[in-house]
């Protein structure tokens, strides 16, 4: 990012400044790599074999430091059916009823067979401090009616990205590595979501998609073709996790620096909570109103 801001502003084209931005994050990628330990790389916490609900009560007290409190809420863990497995999503959180917000859904699909990390981080996506986590939040506010039934999905998918961003570092794993995972999620972000755009919005064909794959080391054909077709099948589906997480991060970042050593994450997460699901220019104008200048 402070590459980035650094080169805007010059002559540089958009796709020379997205190229450029792949180029550092792969090189910081590369050092990282290069700084980590031969060895004791992954703890027995990450690997070890654990149910789902075990990883959930292990992400809630993990996240006691960087997010508020909330009412105690309870939850179930369910198998995706077989009959649906080949089409629903590796794991996905059901929103409760209006009128009975403390019960709680999380289903995991076990045709992706997701264990150790995969599944610590989803499960931070769908659980604690993501999904079911805002969720309650939110609830607990006693928000209008017709809130709950409005859709801001870059608010939704964004922060349960960003949650799960956060999670590699209580994973246990080397610092380095961690910060490397992180990275590695941001940029297959990024790469999905302009695939999205360059989709569904400039009309690219496959082979758009693999010359574009193709500039940062990803040439495999059948790489590309699944690529093509997830995001063909969905249109925009990317956007929302991909641009709400940078939303989250980018109004983080500055925040963080407007406030400097009076910058609290707990508190700044605690406004975020509380001022619930919107659009993010109202969400950054209540930061300003009631952290900010608080």
């Amino acid at each position: 990012e402070a590459f980035l801001k650094q080169e805007i502003g010059t002559d540089r084209s958009v796709e020379e400044l997205e190229q450029l931005a792949a180029s550092q994050i792969i090189s910081d990628m590369k050092e990282m790599k290069a700084a980590l330990p031969a060895s004791g790389i992954v703890s027995d916490v990450v690997l070890q074999e654990s149910s789902p609900e075990s990883i959930l009560l292990e992400l809630k007290q993990k996240m006691e430091p960087s997010f508020p409190d909330i009412p105690d809420v309870s939850f179930t863990v369910k198998q995706v059916p077989t009959s649906t497995q080949e089409y629903l999503s590796p794991a996905f959180y059901l929103i409760p009823p209006i009128d009975d917000s403390t019960q709680n859904t999380i289903y995991i699909n076990p045709r992706h067979e997701m264990e150790g990390l995969n599944l610590f981080t989803t499960l931070a996506h769908e659980g604690y401090p993501g999904h079911l986590y805002q969720q309650s939040a939110f609830s607990a506010t006693d928000p209008d009616p017709l809130r709950q039934a409005m859709n801001f999905l870059g608010y939704v998918e964004g922060w349960a990205t960003y949650a799960e961003n956060m999670s590699y570092t209580w994973t246990g794993l080397d610092d380095n590595l961690a910060r490397c995972l992180q990275l590695n999620q941001d940029i297959t972000l990024a790469l999905y979501g302009r695939i999205d755009l360059g989709i569904h919005y400039e009309g690219w064909t496959t082979d758009d998609v693999t010359e574009f794959l193709s500039d940062y080391g990803l040439d495999d054909d059948e790489t590309v073709h699944s690529v093509f077709r997830a995001i063909v099948s969905d249109p925009a589906s990317y956007l929302p996790y991909c641009i709400g997480y940078m939303e989250f991060k980018e109004l983080r970042d500055d925040t963080e620096e407007t406030m400097g050593d009076d910058f609290n994450l707990k508190e700044f997460h605690q406004c975020i909570l509380n001022i619930g699901p919107c659009s993010f220019d109202v969400l950054e104008k209540y930061i300003q109103k009631d952290y900010i200048r608080a």
